[in-house]
């Protein structure tokens, strides 16, 4: 899979011709981490050519009182399962050891998981990282 490269800012990178581009290889799925990453932060209704397409983060997480976890890891694994490669091919072939903590006071929640891709396994997570 190739993919556009994302700068700090989440935006595209252009001018550096094929360095400005991410390429799976055999166990470094660099460019299925970038597309599920996308996939993420991407909210519904957000981008004009699919308004169906994106994360309910509104309409379904931060919009309603959730006081069952496993309600937003399940929005989270289907999405990161839905994940399509430009060929139309689905990459992600599973995502497993899903760990997540929810408070529904304060409303945060965190999530892990493994997902097992064509090129390899991967970690994701919403957790800071250095």
């Amino acid at each position: 899979m190739r993919y556009r490269r994302l700068d700090s800012a989440h935006d595209m990178t252009f001018g550096r011709g094929v360095r400005d581009y991410l390429e799976d290889s055999t166990g470094n799925p660099v460019a299925v981490a970038q597309a599920i990453k996308t996939r993420l932060l991407l909210f519904l209704g957000e981008w004009w050519e699919s308004l169906d397409d994106g994360l309910p983060l509104w309409q379904q997480i931060l919009g309603r009182r959730i006081r069952d976890k496993a309600v937003i890891d399940q929005i989270l694994v289907k999405r990161i399962r839905g994940t399509i490669m430009p060929d139309g091919r689905y990459p992600v072939l599973d995502v497993l050891n899903v760990q997540s903590t929810y408070d529904g006071d304060t409303r945060e929640y965190s999530f892990t998981c493994e997902v097992d891709t064509l090129y390899g396994r991967l970690f994701v997570t919403n957790a800071d990282q250095e």
